[in-house]
């Protein structure tokens, strides 16, 4: 009962967004994963369920800018007979038969990197066992740069996937995510966070993790900035309860060794919590606390 993608429909515009050509994309078991321009061209980046191969492919798609006629690559494909040798655990039914038993964090998701110079498509597995992932860096040239397999060793239940980036000046992809503690998704033991946050550099020659977090804070959420030459995680922290925003935190890590730098926790100021929730009186009268809710 749920409708069908048919397509999409691509427009480009000049610097004053004057319409210069428009195109139907037609799909059919296809869906676009990721975009980016580079030298004059559009590369579309999707995902495709080939049925009659009876494979799953991801192509690069691409064309001028001026005619929007696409020409289409392929990055990556697999069989029911090559998934052993790409991924060491057969899980093609998963892919073909049954969506529902992925983790339900992404299957092929595509990230570029902030400049575009490389691209890394992230597949999350189903693996009860331990949290598993499978990473493939590509350059723009659509050239592969490195496969890497991560195997955490904790249960997939008790690991949430957050965010990957990819550094340009390498292709290496920071993987960020949150750890539960103690075999329970239990926020709070004992009036201390039941949780950490993890952080895995992967590039070509190997993998590194560093692990961080405040007994005292509850970082509900973080988020994983690469820059040219920093590597920040950014998020909000309460100090009571889970479900409390009291201000922001900022983590500044070395982006080769992973050794903390800097960490700091902002409070939000009065007159933040004044524009929120108005004054004092307001706020006591509608019995709000003094914190932002998830």
């Amino acid at each position: 009962m749920i409708p069908k993608l048919k397509g999409y429909y691509i427009q480009h515009f000049d610097a004053k967004l004057k319409l210069i050509k428009e195109v139907e994309y037609e799909v059919d078991n296809n869906f676009i994963q990721n975009a980016f321009i580079k030298d004059g061209q559009l590369h579309i980046i999707e995902f495709d369920h080939d049925k009659k191969a009876d494979k799953i492919v991801f192509n690069v798609v691409s064309s001028n800018l001026k005619d929007l006629k696409f020409s289409k690559k392929e990055l990556l494909s697999f069989s029911e007979d090559n998934m052993q040798k790409y991924f060491g655990i057969g899980i093609f039914p998963i892919f073909i038969n049954n969506f529902s038993q992925m983790d339900g964090n992404h299957m092929g998701e595509v990230i570029m990197s902030k400049n575009n110079a490389f691209f890394a498509i992230n597949f999350d597995f189903n693996n009860k066992d331990k949290e598993t992932h499978k990473i493939f860096v590509f350059n723009t040239n659509f050239e592969s740069v490195y496969d890497k397999l991560i195997e955490k060793d904790i249960k997939d239940k008790l690991f949430e996937y957050n965010s990957i980036d990819v550094d340009d000046k390498d292709g290496t992809v920071y993987f960020l995510g949150k750890a539960f503690e103690n075999n329970s998704r239990k926020s709070k033991k004992k009036g201390e966070a039941n949780y950490h946050f993890e952080l895995l550099k992967v590039n070509a020659n190997g993998q590194k993790t560093t692990a961080f977090k405040k007994a005292d804070k509850f970082i509900s959420s973080m988020e994983l900035i690469k820059t040219e030459d920093r590597l920040s995680c950014v998020g909000f922290y309460g100090v009571k309860d889970q479900g409390d925003y009291n201000g922001v935190c900022l983590f500044n890590l070395n982006p080769d060794t992973l050794a903390m730098e800097t960490e700091k926790f902002t409070p939000f100021s009065d007159e933040f919590m004044t524009d929120k929730y108005g004054n004092k009186e307001n706020r006591k009268k509608e019995n709000r606390k003094r914190v932002l809710k998830i």
